[in-house]
């Protein structure tokens, strides 16, 4: 059977080299393996080293250590990566990690995968139509209604939700423009779940992802824990000319003229004020040219003489993102300034007081949590106990249990007569759950043990513990009534609502909560799982197989075996020759389910 590692460049045949194979079935730990090779030797002929490089020199610098591509082993074909351990001679030391967690994408922030962004004609209308019109769980993104609480000098109307609505979406938009705006609402879009989990997985190459339609997946949705919205207090933004910025030098009497300009990106929708007041020009022999552009369209230009000071206000309007650039012909002058601000209102002490501006785009790229696609599945792993296989160029979601019947795999025919037991022994599981804001919403350990299912508030030590990075927003007594809200104020964090097309509160497209993901009733839905693992026994064995027949084997199957039905924890497969393997392997087995 064929074993060969291909990259765009090359083609490794590794049917004749003896490697041996590990991997870890991810459902028995807490996070996603990668599975590798133990080291193995090839050698550089003359096209692998053209390819390559010529290793064994002593003056090779600079050559790649590793090599992505995909290896072909048992008739399917994984992503991995090729490493170059050492060399002697034509003597190459090398060692092959396959799995998930080689994709590019893993170590990806969710900001950064190809989101959503889309310009509407009114934020508002169309955020009502999806919430209160459409009222579908399967979109990639919705506005439900959570509390937000928000103080301070800007938000005295406002009225404490995200997304609030009465009859229609309220709109900040009342009084004269920008500068008289009132504060009454953040539009802030929640990301679907599974979209997030489809793109991540696209952005990889896998545009096929199954599974994740008709459970609660598809109804789960993304707070990202962060501002989403856009406010007048920003940072002030000053353009001053840089000595790397003049061209086309010339002296004049002394003086250095040329071409120079200032730039900067506006990437804040809304009313913007650029002020110019610099000191005296002195052009001498030449007067001076400026030209102040947005987007390479000229909004003001002026010709400067002997003597004049430069003293403008230009108002300019952004709808999304714009480029501001300041020219200057004539004499270099270092000390031209331009201020550039948001236009907002003052307190009395001077201070820009925050207004929210909700442009009419979607940017869905803003509205998830800081962290990498990888972190992502992990916490999800483990707070689901859901799991993925990718077959055939096929992503493959399943929710996972001891009970789970699909992939049985009859492995009986490879016992031995003494193997390795290892007998379940007494221990416990720990989930916890991130810190939150007020000590008083702390969010309690699940213990689970061999004999029962508890919640503490108090952290034990000498448990295993599994960190769940992710919380359910969780009802709170606010405005006069029952309303979710965030537990934590960052974005470090998973935080999840639920949605049901009816509305389970009176109120179309409010956020469900989401209360199998929380203490207590997680402990219950999960206790199963983790009670199998601390209780069942572990047996290990050795044997030989042959690789055409052994090759169906799934590292995550369920299988039979002494009589009792079990999960795969490991196995080594050691290549003896193209036709067979050694296998090593340790299998999890479920006390007291015999003949399952």
């Amino acid at each position: 059977m064929r074993d060969v590692f291909v990259t765009d460049d090359f083609e490794l045949d590794l049917s004749e080299v003896k490697i041996s194979y590990h991997q870890e079935n991810p459902r028995m730990k807490d996070s996603y393996s990668v599975g590798y090779s133990f080291p193995f030797t090839f050698y550089l002929d003359g096209k692998l080293r053209k390819v390559l490089g010529n290793y064994s020199s002593m003056n090779a610098i600079g050559l790649k250590r590793r090599y992505h591509g995909k290896h072909q082993m048992e008739g399917r074909v994984h992503k991995g990566v090729l490493e170059i351990i050492s060399v002697e001679g034509d003597k190459v030391e090398a060692q092959i990690e396959t799995g998930e967690e080689v994709f590019a994408t893993f170590d990806k922030k969710l900001r950064d995968l190809p989101l959503k962004r889309v310009e509407v004609e009114n934020i508002y209308q169309h955020a009502w139509e999806v919430e209160c019109i459409q009222r579908r769980y399967d979109v990639d993104y919705r506005f439900p209604s959570i509390g937000l609480k928000k103080e301070g000098a800007g938000w005295e109307q406002y009225k404490g939700f995200l997304n609030h609505r009465v009859h229609e979406m309220t709109d900040n938009n009342e009084g004269a423009g920008y500068d008289h705006m009132i504060t009454r609402n953040i539009i802030h879009p929640f990301v679907s779940l599974r979209y997030l989990i489809e793109q991540g997985f696209a952005a990889a190459g896998y545009e096929q992802v199954v599974g994740l339609h008709g459970n609660f997946i598809a109804r789960t949705y993304v707070y990202s824990g962060s501002d989403y919205y856009l406010s007048t207090q920003q940072q002030e933004k000053v353009m001053q000319p840089q000595i790397t910025n003049f061209v086309e030098e010339q002296q004049i009497y002394g003086d250095k003229y040329g071409k120079y300009f200032m730039e900067e990106a506006l990437e804040t929708a809304g009313h913007w004020r650029v002020v110019c007041d610099t000191t005296y020009i002195i052009p001498r022999e030449k007067p001076l040219v400026y030209r102040l552009k947005q987007d390479g369209v000229v909004l003001r230009e002026g010709v400067v003489r002997y003597g004049q000071r430069v003293s403008f206000t230009q108002e300019i309007e952004v709808r999304d993102r714009s480029d501001i650039r300041f020219e200057v012909e004539g004499i270099w002058n270092p000390h031209w300034k331009l201020y550039i601000n948001i236009i907002g209102e003052r307190d009395r002490d001077g201070n820009l007081i925050e207004k929210v501006i909700n442009p009419n785009v979607v940017d869905l790229r803003r509205a998830v949590p800081d962290m990498t696609f990888g972190e992502l599945l992990r916490v999800i792993k483990n707070w689901f106990n859901c799991d993925f296989r990718i077959r055939n160029g096929v992503v493959d979601f399943s929710m996972f249990g001891i009970w789970d019947r699909y992939y049985i795999k009859d492995l009986s025919r490879y016992e031995v007569l003494h193997p390795v037991v290892k007998k379940g022994t007494k221990g416990a599981y720990v989930l916890t759950f991130p810190e939150t804001d007020d000590p008083k919403d702390k969010i309690p350990d699940t213990y689970i043990s061999e004999e029962s299912v508890r919640t503490d508030t108090t952290r034990r030590v000498g448990v295993n513990e599994v960190a769940i990075n992710g919380y359910a927003l969780t009802p709170h007594s606010y405005r006069g009534g029952q309303h979710l809200m965030p537990l934590k104020a960052d974005n470090t964090s998973l935080a999840l609502v639920g949605y049901q097309e009816n509305g389970n509160t009176g109120h179309p497209g409010w956020a469900v909560y989401l209360s199998e993901l929380m203490p207590p009733k997680l402990g219950n839905n999960l206790k199963d799982w983790y009670q199998m693992r601390i209780g069942s026994d572990e047996v290990s064995w050795s044997f030989i197989a042959k690789k055409n027949l052994f090759k169906d084997i799934d590292i995550r199957d369920w299988v039979y075996v002494y009589g009792r039905k079990g999960l795969i924890k490991s196995w080594t497969k050691e290549s003896i020759d193209r036709e067979y393997y050694k296998v090593s392997i340790e299998v999890v087995l479920l006390n007291g389910v015999r003949g399952q």
